[in-house]
């Protein structure tokens, strides 16, 4: 005897897949579609079931170790920086006179002197004097070499040997101090120490 439930027809020697479709006969025949729709089934629940388990696995992870905290260091802070030495601002300009590099040398001049002899002109006074620097390397290599600088306060006073083809001559140089820079004392300087 067939009874129709859930796409099933109900047939005798089959009562286990009646329970697996959820139909109520006792015997039951299922139609082709009705094994698709189990093996459907199956895959959704296996599918859901491994997300579970993904799923599960992600939020219950322990949280990493905790990283020991890093270790501080105090240092000191670093020194300002030091404002170059009488010594190192009249290398620096007798470095950039005897290169031609005029409008840089006038900055290591005094603001006195600044003043009073500006920017174009100290060029056009030193030009001249690139001249006769350039007759004297004719004759030979110039150069210079400090002999001496003695800072006393805010005053300096400095000595240097000038070399060239024509023999050697010292120089005295005059510079002061203007708040934490040394300056050349451009009228002052140049003058001969013997």
């Amino acid at each position: 005897m067939a009874s129709q439930s859930g796409g099933c027809r109900a047939q005798e020697g089959r009562p286990d897949a009646a329970v697996a479709s959820g139909a109520a006969c006792t015997r039951i025949s299922c139609s082709r579609a009705a094994p698709a729709r189990l093996g459907h089934l199956r895959f959704l629940l296996t599918i859901g079931l491994a997300v579970l388990l993904v799923a599960g696995a992600c939020g219950s992870s322990p949280p990493p170790p905790a990283k020991a905290p890093k270790r501080v260091v105090h240092k000191r802070p670093p020194a300002p920086p030091r404002a170059p030495s009488a010594r190192a601002v009249l290398s620096a300009y007798l470095d950039a006179t005897l290169a031609g590099e005029h409008g840089r040398a006038w900055g290591y001049l005094s603001t006195a002197d600044r003043s009073r002899l500006p920017r174009d002109a100290y060029i056009k006074r030193e030009r001249a004097n690139d001249r006769l620097r350039a007759q004297v390397r004719a004759l030979g290599p110039f150069r210079y070499s400090l002999e001496s600088v003695k800072e006393k306060g805010d005053d300096a006073t400095a000595f240097v040997v000038l070399r060239s083809g024509l023999g050697s001559e010292r120089v005295r140089f005059v510079l002061e101090k203007d708040g934490a820079r040394w300056f050349v004392l451009y009228d002052a300087s140049w003058g001969s120490a013997d």
